[in-house]
């Protein structure tokens, strides 16, 4: 139980981290589309 726990912490960290990236990726797109 304890391990099925720390995975699914661990798929909770990387879908948080994934979604700053994402996010981060897309406000870049989105200033160099403004400055175009």
């Amino acid at each position: 139980m304890q391990q099925r726990e720390l995975l699914f912490g661990q798929l909770l960290l990387r879908k948080k981290k994934l979604s700053c990236v994402a996010s981060q990726t897309f406000n870049r797109w989105q200033v160099s589309r403004v400055v175009q």
